[in-house]
């Protein structure tokens, strides 16, 4: 009896789609073995489905044939693009804004689409093309203001570091100079990857949690701050086993499971920052409401 009133009430039927749509872009995703992809997207799936079953009972469900069709279309045209694909791409990304677009529509009509701002807001930040996007721009940034790229930078990070260890080392452009090695810093050793993912967090948590101006402004800039400093370590450890001659550690920090192990440094250390701004938001709350006058 209980499962059949479940059945005739619109937003489980609606959630239950919405959970295969999720199964179904995680298992794409899982097929194109990009493991990066896969966690950033679950990550963000996890958080916007969350937010989804918190709002369940505040969001107007109300349709009309139109907007109904219009969502069944372009959820079938998408279900019917993913039987085509063979690997991630542009559109894999995008895949989880096409699925919200066609599910608001089916739920909410086109009017009823605005209720789902910030639904739609962060799965466009996932749907930005290539694991370098927002990264990309930082990178042109950078580069228009100081002349310098971000392989340059880190380059310089991690030859102060050794210096500061006690190193004999000298930098001439990318390649850190020591004196049993020379290390080149190449493009994909710059961080760029690691900061742009840091980034899409960021503006995820900007947009799901109700934090301060100072807190929306303050946290891309971690993300920033957080990938540059971890991956300059990673530079560093991987120029001081050049030097030590450990070919076989170096591979391992270079493109082993090492190198897995510092993104997931940089993530807990972000993950962490973030939960301490939460944290300062819901003191700086309840000593708001601490002062307020009790009425008696």
């Amino acid at each position: 009896m209980y499962a059949l009133k479940l059945a005739h009430q619109p937003k489980y039927w609606i959630l239950a789609i919405a959970a295969s749509l999720f199964a179904i872009h995680l298992g794409l995703t899982w097929k194109t073995g990009d493991l990066k992809t896969l966690s950033i997207s679950v990550i963000f799936w996890g958080a916007i489905v969350s937010q989804i079953w918190d709002r369940k009972d505040t969001y107007n469900l109300e349709s009309n044939l139109f907007s109904s069709v219009l969502g069944t279309v372009i959820l079938t045209l998408a279900l019917v693009k993913t039987s085509q694909i063979a690997e991630g791409g542009p559109f894999l990304q995008a895949l989880p804004l096409i699925f919200a677009v066609g599910l608001g529509l089916i739920a909410s009509g086109i009017k009823g689409l605005q209720q789902y701002w910030q639904e739609f807001l962060a799965f466009f930040i996932l749907a930005l093309p290539g694991e370098r996007f927002l990264s990309g721009i930082l990178e042109g940034l950078m580069t228009l203001i100081s002349g310098q790229q971000l392989t340059h930078i880190t380059a310089q990070f991690a030859t102060l570091v050794l210096k500061i260890v006690g190193f004999n080392v000298s930098l001439d452009d990318v390649f850190i100079i020591l004196p049993n090695s020379t290390v080149k810093v190449y493009e994909g050793c710059s961080g760029a990857s690691s900061i742009d993912f840091l980034m899409r967090l960021g503006f995820l948590f900007v947009i799901m949690f109700p934090t301060q101006r100072i807190a929306k402004f303050i946290t891309p800039l971690l993300a920033i701050l957080v990938g540059f400093f971890v991956n300059g370590v990673r530079v560093f450890i991987m120029a001081y086993l050049a030097n030590t001659g450990d070919d076989k550690a170096f591979d391992y920090w270079h493109v082993g499971d090492g190198s897995q192990i510092f993104g997931a440094i940089a993530v807990l250390l972000f993950g962490g920052a973030c939960y301490l701004l939460i944290k300062k938001e819901d003191f700086d709350s309840s000593d708001i409401d601490s002062n307020l006058p009790s009425a008696s």
